[in-house]
């Protein structure tokens, strides 16, 4: 076992310990040097992966960190000398410690509002089952699914009538890059929830490689048919 896999490890075992924002920021920035690092050196797909978890994982418990911090209104600051300025909520305040960006600090918390560390540990498993690399984007593309589905299941819940086709929620996602997951539909369709399950394996499908329904079944039906001249089976 490398060095670097068994400080991911130990890193990943201490998360649960994390109180402050500091703490979880320094574990974050500690993995992702870890990352570029094994990156570069073309190290294993197995340790990149664990160290994006644990990253991953760092974002998710500063987020909740965040999101728990007070943000008390204060006076309009923006057109007074900056040496005039002190104090803060201690939501700025936490940032200004951490020296974290705004931008920063609302992508974490998104990432904790949509997703639990269960989740997380899901979407992992998934890749490595598959032999896919787990990412950063891959994590936050599945943190833009769940807030898509949360607007879907309001909308039916209020009657409205939504399109088919999810929407892309966040400006900056690479959606180059699917979202790797299983690409099989193994159910048996004898019953509605059956169905339903079906449908939304497909939707998810269909988004990960956005593409709609349509366009969804005809790759799946391009696979199998790959497999079939494949396997001859």
């Amino acid at each position: 076992m490398t060095t670097a896999l068994v400080v991911a490890e130990e890193a990943e075992r201490q998360l649960g310990a994390i109180t402050t924002l500091p703490e979880a920021v320094r574990v974050r920035e500690e993995a992702e040097a870890l990352r570029r690092l094994t990156r570069r050196a073309q190290k294993s797909l197995t340790l990149r992966s664990k160290l994006a978890l644990v990253g991953v994982l760092a974002e998710h418990r500063a987020g909740m960190l965040l999101a728990a911090l007070e943000r008390t209104p204060g006076a309009r600051t923006d057109l007074e000398p900056p040496d005039s300025v002190s104090g803060g909520s201690p939501y700025r305040c936490a940032l200004a410690e951490c020296s974290l960006n705004e931008r920063t600090a609302e992508r974490w918390q998104y990432l904790a509002r949509w997703l639990d560390e269960q989740g997380i540990q899901d979407a992992y498993a998934s890749c490595t089952e598959a032999g896919e690399e787990f990412t950063r984007s891959a994590a936050y593309d599945l943190a833009d699914w769940e807030r898509y589905e949360d607007a879907r299941r309001h909308n039916v819940m209020s009657g409205n009538i939504v399109s088919n086709e999810p929407t892309r929620f966040s400006a900056g996602r690479n959606w180059l890059r699917p979202l790797p997951r299983r690409t099989t539909l193994l159910i048996e369709y004898d019953r509605a929830d059956d169905c339903r399950r079906a449908v939304q394996q497909l939707d998810r499908f269909a988004y990960a490689h956005h593409t709609g329904r349509a366009g969804a079944l005809q790759m799946l039906l391009a696979r199998y048919a790959e497999r079939v001249d494949r396997d001859g089976t």
